[in-house]
């Protein structure tokens, strides 16, 4: 059961950099992957109780099983009940006195304490740690937790991995070579099989599923903490510890090769079905809360990506047939429309999208497609992509909530660029930045047009 448990989990923290590193985490595979990710996490909370109560060597296993899910579901509650009395005012008298220090410090508090704690009632402190970050999750200030620890997250989980890597024997792997590789090869295939298997059940397309099951295809860090755990409450042997150790190192190790190859295959797959253009009739009636894009170029592209590098769904409109399959055999949600139509975008949920960005380096196309999401969407926000100053004034005045010159942009970006290399501070040179994008660019616009300022 340990050792079963234990491989079923993957790599949450390989899967989900690599999908962020690709751009993939808003494609539907990658979403599926994600969904999947979260609930093995959550599926270490009783398997972890399990390890504890069978290491106790009391009962039987079936009473032991039963108690460790009803146990699980204890903690989960008290952590969502505590998170709602207790956290929120905590953290609210932390924020008023705007000390990020204080803020920093009451998050490793929370998290350490919370391991502490349960370990004292005979709970891992892993364990313990993993329900303080869902206690975190619970509260509005989850976003600036996740920005504070940040560098605390790669530190840490650098050394997690370097302390795994140190518990390795080397000498044994090297005598069970023909075991591990075994283990390895028959876990990934396994697994790909049996996850693609159940997608494809569940009503998922043949590429996604078979992607979805080779990118999940490896062991997990949480099951290195499970084996060591059982390890150390004499559940397992050292050396089988040591064997499932080297196993899902190299699963890990393994798992951009297999995502490339569910790329590979899902290309082969679009190619063999010609799939050339994806209607909006594809985009499902569930979606909402995202993000529409409207032109999928350069500048498109890089705004997908960094949404989905924050978690956050988009749906990405364009009239290049060649691009967008290529889009499509990728898994990305790209398809072919034009955005100015309001049956289009009706059909990719604008009215119920989180916001609009338009791309489109044409300027009469953006502002036709400004003012009819303007029109038919009024209080959809609208980020738009502007020529010049003159072109971003136009859209701001035809519905854009807000317009980005691109000249002026990649002009700032420049100068910040040279002013850091000639040994200016970052803060000072953001400031600089952020004093030239007063106003509407007031202070660049003279410069632009040859004026002087109105003001001066």
């Amino acid at each position: 059961m340990i050792i079963g448990g234990g491989l079923a989990l993957s790599s949450t923290a390989f899967v989900l950099q690599l999908l962020i590193e690709r751009g993939e985490r808003a494609a539907s595979f990658g979403k599926i992957s994600f969904a999947i990710l979260l609930f093995q996490d959550l599926a270490i909370v009783p398997l972890l109780m399990l390890v504890t109560l069978l290491g106790e060597g009391e009962g039987s296993f079936i009473a032991a099983m039963g108690f460790a899910v009803v146990k699980a579901a204890v903690a989960l509650v008290l952590v969502v009940a505590v998170g709602r009395l207790i956290l929120r005012p905590a953290y609210r008298i932390v924020a008023e006195t705007r000390s990020s220090e204080l803020f920093v410090a009451t998050t490793l508090l929370v998290v350490l304490g919370t391991g502490w704690l349960m370990s004292l009632v005979g709970i891992s402190m892993v364990l313990g740690a993993f329900l303080a970050g869902i206690l975190l999750s619970e509260t509005e200030y989850r976003h600036q937790v996740e920005a504070d620890i940040r560098p605390f997250r790669g530190i840490l989980l650098g050394l997690f991995f370097i302390t795994v890597g140190m518990s390795i024997d080397i000498t044994l792997i090297q005598s069970e070579l023909a075991q591990i590789t075994l283990i390895v090869v028959g876990l990934m295939v396994g697994k790909s099989i049996v996850t693609a298997v159940l997608c494809r059940g569940f009503g998922l397309p043949v590429g996604d599923s078979v992607r979805t099951g080779l990118l999940l295809s490896q062991g997990g860090e949480f099951g290195f903490i499970l084996f060591l755990t059982a390890s150390a409450l004499g559940l397992l042997a050292t050396e089988t510890t040591q064997i499932l150790l080297a196993s899902v190192t190299l699963t890990m190790v393994a798992t951009p090769v297999m995502a490339y190859v569910g790329g590979q295959f899902s290309s082969f797959l679009a190619r063999r079905e010609k799939v050339s253009v994806a209607g909006v009739e594809e985009v499902g009636e569930d979606l909402h809360d995202h993000v529409l894009i409207a032109g999928f170029g350069r500048v498109g592209q890089t705004v997908a990506k960094m949404l989905s590098a924050g978690g956050l769904s988009y749906v990405a409109l364009d009239l290049d047939a060649t691009r967008i399959a290529a889009c499509r055999a990728k898994g990305m949600p790209v398809f072919f429309g034009d955005a100015s139509q309001t049956e289009i975008l009706n059909a990719v949920g604008a009215s119920r999208a989180r916001g609009a960005v338009i791309t489109i380096d044409q300027p009469a196309t953006a502002d036709r497609m400004v003012a009819a999401l303007h029109e038919f969407f009024p209080d959809l926000p609208i980020l738009a992509r502007a020529r010049d100053l003159l072109h971003g004034r136009r859209l701001e005045t035809q519905g854009a909530t807000r317009a980005v010159p691109e000249t002026l942009e990649a002009s700032l970006q420049l100068g910040a660029i040279a002013m850091t290399s000639m040994g200016v501070t970052t803060d000072e040179v953001m400031e600089i930045k952020q004093d030239l994008r007063k106003d509407d660019y007031v202070n660049l616009g003279a410069t632009v047009h040859g004026q002087k300022d109105s003001t001066e």
